[in-house]
């Protein structure tokens, strides 16, 4: 019997998945006949690994723009299939880094490209994707911090302290 988990899961996170922008075939070969709870990040990995190799692939061709699409949509996938892996924390971390992997491999690819940094803060960093940081000759009204990686959890309410500092000093 299936685990209820899965269809729980799926029945509330579909719409999540779909637009963020897994792919609906990816995202029903991923989930399509799964049992069992612990089967739910291999087999999203797996799906992921393929848009990585197809990224790898395009850009041995030269096919930049293409590889960066590739590597996104595999970091998005590596991401939903830790996202409910908490249970298994070695499954959840390897996607994590693999996450963190190709979304740092597309991003000088992107446009407008970007690019992940850390920003020190009392002895800890804060991971930023998607930082897109705006030259003097465009507007700073709008910047964006569309994901971040923030390893220690207990710099949260710190983190939502600086980050309204931060948009307010841009005002």
């Amino acid at each position: 019997p299936r685990d209820p988990r899965i269809d729980t899961v799926i029945g509330i996170f579909t719409p999540r998945f779909i637009t963020s922008g897994v792919p609906l075939a990816d995202f029903q070969d991923a989930t399509e006949g799964m049992e069992k709870w612990e089967d739910w990040c291999p087999r999203w990995s797996a799906r992921a690994r393929i848009h990585e190799e197809l990224g790898n692939q395009a850009m041995n061709s030269g096919n930049s723009k293409s590889a960066a699409e590739h590597w996104t949509t595999a970091g998005l996938i590596y991401h939903f299939g830790k996202f409910m892996a908490v249970e298994f924390p070695d499954q959840m971390r390897e996607a994590h880094q693999k996450a963190i992997s190709c979304r740092t491999m597309a991003l000088p690819h992107l446009t407008p490209p970007g690019e992940r940094i850390e920003i020190p803060f009392e002895g800890k960093f804060f991971h930023f994707q998607n930082l897109f940081l705006f030259h003097q000759e465009q507007s700073f009204d709008h910047l964006y911090f569309l994901k971040f990686d923030l390893h220690n959890y207990s710099l949260l309410q710190d983190l939502r302290s600086w980050m309204v500092y931060f948009s307010y000093s841009l005002m």
